[in-house]
């Protein structure tokens, strides 16, 4: 068992070492890829310069993803590593930019770091992809073990069949050979609230046999999360602060919902203009509907909905949950359910300040008596505005259960930050188009208490329960986008540059004025010189479909040119001169260029470029 222990630690570090030597070695590759691609060099701003601009802006990628638990062991969701990817990416080139600003270096084209990201994100994803593919093939015969009550079986081994890549099997916390079945397991989800004392002998069995350890938290354990920790003479003790936020992060937090329920407004006005029509439309009745729910300190407001259910829905039945298949739910009301239309109308409750944007869910007050009866500590969600979307809708579903969504909601409040915000709306997108966690409660269903014995529990696998999370559509997919952006961005900026040097060819047939401060004005352009980059390829407005291939086929030509006829060193020069607009001198000089390095015929492709605009 020890060996084995040992040979799991070395392949773990092995696994982690490999991804830190990739990230190094791609996220270089990256910038210069990026160089070769944007400038026809690797090297942009000088190889020494480059190399050690390179390896400061790698050291902090490391460093991000660190913090960001890039390199866990563990596995990640394909969306969860495309959003650290892509977060870790932005700020890194975000670092760059200003590392190059102050060290005066060559202001670099806003292409060159477009494409420098899109290969990075790929190069993160595909190494997330690499190494899941080698901890499936080593640990796919290690067992994962499910201690919980036994009506839950079925459940459980649902929900973490797809997280895990290890073979699945289940035991009941009250059966007498738990340690037993701890002993051939490699991984161990403690899956329900226990005995305190039952808890800790399984903590400390586990830690004994050196098991890695699940556990579902008590609400006194969330709250202990981030404590500090202090003394009174040799006794350590922990600062257990409540459940709300500080005056500065509500400020702060009601800024950003502001900002954010006026863009939703805005954006969703005519989904929801559409939704009120079909409601009206199927039953005559109302298109809004209102329910009294608990907010911040538990004071009652009316919150806003499109009405999904038939007119006077509990006239009967009084105040209920949703149920899975609620026959009260309109045709029509499904729908913008199941894709969390309904909540739209929301964004006015938090534009006066009786929502948030993020917070827990508002619940009606008839229920959160009858839940703070049953949990003290429910009252604890209330010390923060409610809202329309947070961390238990996007992580739960909605019949799970309310104990469940509440240890969600207070670890939300625990952890809150602007960031953690915006990590849960972007989830929450995931979420709406996830029909299970918009369904109703379901009906209880009398569970199994059968019991299998020992060796049947090891050898009860679920044959679907490898996660496929990085499968190859997706990350092709993802390859395929990237290129795209790369392959535009390269499109765009060089024809920025064929612009210049189409206009520097041209000028002589112009007829050219100096002002005052020293730039030559061509007067006789039809089109504006700024005009002509976006002109005929950003947008259609050509005379006719035969003029804009003859147009973009000349772009093409001379980005071709550029790219295989001019020096590096050139062709950063002309961008240079090119976002500022262009001087005699300057024009004189991309002239000499091109006329140094085309042939006639090239040049004259340059010329016919600005007479196919007039």
């Amino acid at each position: 068992m020890e060996t084995n222990n040992n040979l799991k630690m070395h392949f773990v570090f092995l696994m982690q070492l490999l991804e830190l030597v990739l990230v190094v070695i791609l996220t270089i590759a990256s910038f210069m890829i990026a160089g070769r691609l944007t400038y026809n060099t690797w090297f942009p701003f000088g190889a020494y310069y480059g190399l050690i601009f390179f390896t400061l802006a790698t050291a902090v990628e490391i460093m991000l993803l660190a913090h960001y638990k890039y390199f866990h062991f563990l596995d990640m969701s394909f969306s969860g590593v495309m959003g650290k990817a892509a977060g870790v990416v932005l700020l890194l080139n975000y670092i760059l930019i200003i590392m190059l600003y102050f060290t005066g270096s060559v202001r670099m084209s806003v292409y060159y770091f477009i494409v420098a990201a899109a290969v990075q994100v790929v190069s993160l994803v595909w190494i997330k992809t690499l190494s899941t593919i080698l901890k499936r093939n080593a640990l796919k015969g290690k067992i994962s073990l499910i201690i919980g009550n036994p009506k839950d079986k079925d459940d459980l081994l649902r929900v973490l069949k797809g997280q895990s890549i290890n073979r699945l099997t289940f035991v009941p916390e009250n059966h007498e050979c738990v340690k037993t079945c701890i002993d051939k397991a490699d991984n161990i989800y403690l899956m329900t609230p226990v005995a305190n004392e039952f808890k800790r002998e399984i903590i400390a069995y586990c830690e004994i046999k050196n098991k890695r350890l699940l556990i579902v938290p008590e609400i006194h354990e969330i709250a202990m999360r981030d404590s500090e920790m202090t003394q009174i003479g040799d006794v350590p003790l922990f600062t257990i602060e409540g459940f709300r936020l500080s005056e500065a992060q509500a400020i702060v937090k009601r800024m950003i919902d502001i900002v954010l329920a006026v863009v939703g407004i805005l954006l969703t006005t005519p989904i929801l203009f559409i939704a009120a029509f079909f409601i009206k439309l199927e039953d005559g009745g109302p298109v809004f509907f209102t329910q009294v729910r608990s907010g911040l300190k538990q004071k009652q407001f009316e919150m806003m909905k499109l009405r999904s259910m038939v007119v006077d829905a509990e006239k009967h039945t009084g105040a209920v949950l949703a149920a899975e298949n609620d026959p009260r739910i309109t045709r029509v009301g499904r729908i913008i359910r199941a894709t969390r239309i309904d909540e739209i109308p929301q964004f006015f409750n938090v534009l006066e300040g009786s929502m948030s944007i993020v917070g827990p869910r508002p619940e009606r007050p008839v229920f959160v008596e009858a839940f703070i009866k049953e949990f003290p500590e429910y009252v604890h969600r209330y010390e923060v505005k409610p809202g329309i979307t947070g961390l238990a809708q996007v992580m739960s579903n909605y019949a799970t259960s309310v104990e469940n969504k509440l240890k969600f909601d207070l670890v939300y409040i625990k952890r809150y930050s602007p960031g953690f915000d915006f990590n849960i709306l972007l989830k929450t997108i995931k979420v709406v188009f996830t029909k299970e966690q918009s369904a109703g409660v379901k009906a209880e269903e009398p569970g199994s208490d059968n019991v299998v014995d020992i060796e049947e529990m090891v050898d009860y696998i679920d044959k679907k329960s490898f996660n496929k999370t990085f499968n190859m559509k997706k990350a092709m997919f993802m390859f395929v986008s990237c290129a795209a952006v790369v392959a535009m961005s390269i499109l765009f900026r060089y024809t920025s540059l064929v612009v210049a040097a189409a206009e520097a060819i041209a000028y002589e047939n112009q007829y050219v004025t100096q002002t005052r401060d020293g730039f030559y004005i061509i007067e006789d352009y039809q089109v504006p010189a700024a005009v002509v980059e976006d002109r005929g390829f950003l947008t259609l407005s050509f005379e006719s479909a035969s003029n804009m291939d003859i147009h973009l086929t000349k772009r093409l030509q001379g980005v071709y040119i550029l790219i295989t006829k001019i020096p590096p060193e050139d062709i950063i020069q002309i961008d240079e001169f090119s976002k500022d607009g262009l001087t005699l001198n300057e024009i004189s000089r991309i002239k000499s260029i091109l006329e140094a390095h085309c042939n006639e015929k090239e040049l004259e492709l340059f010329k016919s470029f600005i007479d196919a605009l007039d």
